[in-house]
């Protein structure tokens, strides 16, 4: 069971008439998009086949989401980002580099397989469907944004100087791609060690600034 999808910028505003959202079938139409995407990919999700798995009427569907692209992103980020928000990490962490390993873990979700994989196959599939990138790219890029820059805030709370939140999305794009594809690249599901590589070799020397 995933957490409730709740109300999504990407779901169509309740409207006057018909019956009211049902968070309980929300949850079961974006589980039946997480069931069509984990056995088919993306090219096998349409609003009929998301509603007939689901054992719900087409209207229903049609009647919260615009489009399939708008489907498959909220189904994705039941399974993928928490919060982008900034909250504050698990337990107690004492150095930017420590924190920026947490986040990613925290933020992300990658280091639960099944979470990653479908994380992975909506990032593979937005390169080929401009609609589904308009979709998961605020969701994807600005979760990772938002919780570096507040990673660094904290450190600069703590005392740490010499780091500065990211300019642009660049960063945080950066990390997305490499969370996308190293499991690919070298045959094996992410582990700690690589949010620690990706924080050393990535966001650490694109985040301090050298001395003048």
């Amino acid at each position: 069971m995933h957490p409730s999808p709740g109300r999504s910028p990407r779901q169509r505003p309740a409207g006057s008439s018909g019956p009211p959202r049902d968070e309980a079938r929300d949850r079961r139409i974006t589980d039946a998009v997480l069931t069509l995407l984990s056995e088919g990919g993306y090219e096998s999700v349409t609003m009929e086949r998301a509603a007939a798995l689901a054992g719900v009427g087409k209207a229903s569907v049609y009647r919260r989401w615009a489009s399939r692209a708008d489907l498959v992103a909220d189904a994705l980020e039941t399974v993928g980002f928490a919060d982008p928000s900034g909250a504050e990490p698990s337990g107690d962490v004492t150095s930017l580099r420590e924190d920026l390993v947490d986040t990613l873990i925290r933020v992300t979700g990658c280091l639960d397989p099944e979470r990653h994989r479908l994380v992975t196959v909506g990032a593979m599939a937005a390169i080929h469907h401009p609609e589904l990138a308009n979709s998961m790219s605020a969701r994807l890029t600005t979760a990772v944004d938002r919780a570096i820059a507040a990673a660094v805030a904290r450190a600069h709370h703590r005392g740490e100087t010499g780091a500065h939140p990211p300019a642009d999305t660049m960063i945080a794009a950066t990390v997305v791609a490499l969370l996308s594809l190293l499991p690919a690249i070298e045959n094996r599901p992410l582990a700690a060690a690589d949010f620690e590589a990706i924080t050393d070799r990535v966001l650490l020397p694109l985040l301090i600034q050298p001395s003048p």
